[in-house]
């Protein structure tokens, strides 16, 4: 789940599992995260796109010359 300030994950019972920091330059997230295997690959506005492992959070690798957002 994204917040205004962190990229969270939670369980099925509603407890949370980690949370990483994820801040854009606006007070808005509307990014949608993609689930590819182990990882959750995402980015936003000069935030760089990239890859977190799914039960850790932990970053696998970011690429800071490519974000996305869309509108």
């Amino acid at each position: 789940t994204l917040t205004q300030k962190n990229v969270v994950a939670m369980s099925t019972q509603g407890k949370q599992l980690w949370q990483n920091p994820f801040e854009t330059p606006y007070e808005q997230n509307i990014v949608t995260a993609s689930a590819h295997r182990d990882r959750i690959i995402l980015g936003g506005t000069n935030v760089p796109l990239q890859a977190l492992a799914w039960n850790t959070g932990e970053t696998l690798w970011e690429n800071p010359n490519h974000s996305t957002y869309m509108s």
